[in-house]
């Protein structure tokens, strides 16, 4: 008897946590490397800790992170988040100016 996937409580429509998932069920649906994952706007939000509206009108005003779209649906990749954090970090101009100075 297979096992039955488990409805994640965090999410609301029905998501089934990855755990839960066997590799029989689906074999190429979950990825091996973490880079490879792909989250929708509610787990970017928990990530950012941000809103998952902020996370929506940054899309739109085209600030937010890269983004995937697969029909209708919106996801974006861990390691596109990762590099997007990155490019945004700011440097204070009294910490550059001496760093500069040196």
């Amino acid at each position: 008897m297979q096992r039955k996937p488990t409805v994640d409580p965090r999410h609301r429509g029905g998501k089934v946590s990855p755990a839960a998932m066997t590799s029989a069920a689906a074999p190429d649906v979950v990825p091996q490397d973490l880079d490879e994952r792909l989250w929708d706007d509610h787990e970017l939000a928990f990530v950012l800790k941000r809103s998952r509206s902020r996370i929506q009108k940054d899309r739109l005003e085209g600030r937010g992170p890269p983004f995937i779209r697969v029909g209708r649906l919106i996801r974006y990749r861990a390691a596109d988040v990762r590099v997007w954090l990155k490019s945004s970090t700011e440097i204070p101009q009294a910490q550059a100016a001496a760093a500069g100075g040196q």
